[in-house]
């Protein structure tokens, strides 16, 4: 029984160090990282609106929080169960590993947190995966929407009308299951549709850092600025060897802008909005640490 203690006392320490080595190197890693960034936004300088850039960065903030909810949500639907608190959380502590080479490490971190706390590993790597899927779909759904017309009608109109006819077709003629499939698709469809607001309500903070820099820019421009976003967004992460899409994606989303603010606004706009998206993301992993300190503070403090 002692050398079992012993063992695992120093498998704990073991953990612990390897831990904190692990949290040293991600950190170390995000800091530099955003470091060059915000080197690069003040040689770039020039005045902006602190009003739209404030704006854009409580945006980003809140659909980060939204982002935890929908994956809590999707976790429970696909049989996973977890405090919101703690999944808001887990998310939020998470999202750091995603500027390391590869981009994977965020997600799979989390669905090993997952599994950490109860909840099982088929459940947890598939709400994770089905996230990432809902996410690059709804990001090309605005790309196709916004330059075909006809795309309207698949996306919002035949589907609502199909799972509607199944579910009153399903119901007159007394079939459970159906009924019970129909009502499942129903919900999938309803996640779906809960990305493509997510990605709206995103792809707005994008329009809110060019208003920083332009703020005559109208908003005939705002559909232009969130579909560059999105394109530039998927791009970066469809080259996954490169952190969080470091680079890449700005330099997309400044080919996308030239048309709209000429080559020196093209420039200075993605690299202003990385600088927003890395301080919101430290906002919200701030956000998160200090509250799960404070939940399991209040866990362990007697009655």
């Amino acid at each position: 029984m002692i050398r079992v203690a012993q063992v695992i006392r120093r498998s704990s320490r073991l953990r612990t160090i390897v831990g904190a080595t692990m949290a040293i190197v991600v950190t170390g890693f995000f800091v530099s990282r955003a470091g060059q960034t915000l080197n690069m936004v003040r040689l770039a300088w020039q005045p902006v609106s602190w009003l739209y850039l404030g704006m854009s960065l409580l945006l980003l903030v809140v659909c980060l929080f939204i982002m935890a909810v929908l994956w809590y949500g999707l976790l429970r639907t696909m049989g996973g169960r977890l405090p919101l608190a703690q999944a808001i959380r887990l998310y939020g502590l998470t999202l750091l590993p995603r500027y390391l080479p590869g981009m994977v490490w965020g997600y799979a971190g989390r669905a090993v947190w997952c599994e950490h706390y109860g909840v099982p590993k088929k459940v947890a790597v598939g709400s994770v995966a089905v996230e990432v899927g809902l996410i690059v779909v709804g990001g090309l759904a605005i790309v196709v929407l916004k330059h075909l017309a006809w795309a309207w009608v698949i996306t919002f109109g035949m589907p609502t009308l199909l799972l509607a006819s199944g579910l009153v077709l399903a119901r007159i003629t007394r079939r459970r299951t159906m009924l019970v499939r129909f009502k499942q698709a129903f919900v999938w469809y309803g996640w779906a549709l809960a990305y493509l607001g997510f990605w709206l309500m995103y792809g707005l903070s994008s329009w809110l850092v060019t208003l920083s820099v332009t703020p005559e820019l109208g908003v005939d421009y705002a559909s232009e600025i969130v579909v560059s976003y999105a394109v530039a967004w998927l791009v970066g992460f469809a080259v996954v060897f490169i952190p969080n899409g470091l680079g890449v994606r700005e330099g997309v989303f400044a080919l996308a802008l030239i048309p709209v603010l000429g080559h020196a606004g093209a420039i200075f706009v993605p690299l202003l909005a990385r600088a927003v998206a890395m301080l919101s993301e430290i906002t919200f992993f701030v956000l998160c640490y200090l509250g799960g300190k404070a939940l399991l503070s209040r866990t362990l403090s007697p009655e």
